[in-house]
């Protein structure tokens, strides 16, 4: 079962024209990834691709110095009136068994500490590649495999004005081995990129074939880190603002990335320092990289597989249709909308 494009991102028709900017398009078009802490959404744009990346941890809010008196999330002492929680949760339960659901809201506000200071998710940054040269795709295809968790992105297009090239990137994100994989694949000519990555929350530093980007949210102080590993066959060359590779037939990116945080009241945080923090997420990419491409993604698919493959739902139609076409269509085909049920359920 597959979710897919024949078109990039860029040319898409949005669902909201009127709305421009960079948020509106991943939003709308971007196939997600994710292992349930690390998330990548893949855009498969041609010349200047982005790869939105996130983690569950990467939350501002809760303990903080600007907030010596938080209590937010969960409440360890009886309130006023010498009632906890769950004392609530009880009330709560038998106002909705008995319809009262005006009580039983008013209630739900009785489970959770003050607002201030709640904190809201932060997106942790793009990779990006530039692939400048590129133009006049063909037979392209942006693709999220849902049977195995894989989103891949092919296409042919010039190399300039004469030259002919057919790339196809993979990514997936793997539960096992606790990182992302990306993995761009040229045939015809060498491979030249650029690979940097870019987020609100500092600069990333590039060495030793490698990125590492590192340091605190300025809100709550916690401390998060992205190493990554770049593999290729061709040469590397670092800057203080990116990686460029030249001559390569292909290029593999293995990163991973975690936080400090711990879900343990008061304090949430693990206690380790920056360095540890670095050496933990470190080691994860080390031992992936090790392993290498093929028995990461086999480990991926035969743990994902497992949860997968226990229920699947099939509405009798064959219709092979693109997901923006889905949208705009959804109404005028009885074939469109039961595939539309049909990949969302799967979805």
């Amino acid at each position: 079962m597959k979710l897919f494009y024949n078109t990039p991102p860029s040319k898409l028709k949005l669902k909201k024209p009127y709305f421009k900017g960079f948020e509106n398009l991943w939003e709308q078009t971007s196939l997600p990834l994710g292992n349930g802490s690390i998330g990548m959404g893949i855009m498969g744009e041609l010349r200047r691709d982005k790869i939105v990346l996130n983690h569950k941890t990467l939350w501002a809010g809760g303990p903080s110095d600007k907030r010596p008196d938080y209590c937010g999330g969960n409440i360890v002492t009886p309130d006023k009136d010498g009632k906890l929680p769950r004392d609530y949760y009880k009330e709560i339960y038998e106002a909705f068994k008995n319809g009262d659901s005006k009580t039983a809201h008013a209630l739900c506000e009785k489970l959770v500490g003050i607002s201030d200071g709640y904190g809201g998710y932060r997106c942790w940054g793009e990779l990006n590649f530039d692939f400048t040269g590129l133009r006049k795709e063909k037979a392209y295809r942006r693709e999220l495999d849902m049977e195995n968790a894989v989103c891949s992105v092919s296409y042919e297009a010039k190399l300039g004005f004469t030259k002919k090239v057919r790339d196809e990137r993979t990514a997936f994100v793997s539960h096992p081995d606790n990182c992302g994989v990306v993995k761009i694949i040229r045939h015809g000519e060498k491979l030249d990129t650029v690979i940097s990555l870019s987020s609100a929350h500092g600069k990333a530093e590039y060495t030793d074939g490698s990125i590492v980007h590192r340091g605190k949210l300025d809100d709550n102080g916690l401390q998060f880190c992205l190493y990554a590993q770049i593999l290729t066959d061709g040469d590397l060359i670092f800057t203080d603002k990116e990686i460029k590779v030249k001559n390569a037939d292909e290029i593999t990116v293995i990163f991973s990335a975690d936080t400090d945080y711990d879900d343990c009241y008061p304090k949430y945080r693990t206690g380790e320092t920056a360095q540890k923090l670095f050496d933990r997420v470190k080691a994860t990419v080390d031992c992936a990289a090790e392993k290498g491409y093929d028995a990461l993604l086999s480990a991926h698919k035969n743990d994902f597989n497992e949860l997968f493959n226990r229920v699947s739902l099939e509405l009798e139609t064959d219709t092979e249709i693109t997901a923006d076409s889905i949208l705009y269509n959804y109404k005028s085909s009885e074939q469109i909308r039961k595939k539309a049920a049909e990949l969302l359920y799967t979805y």
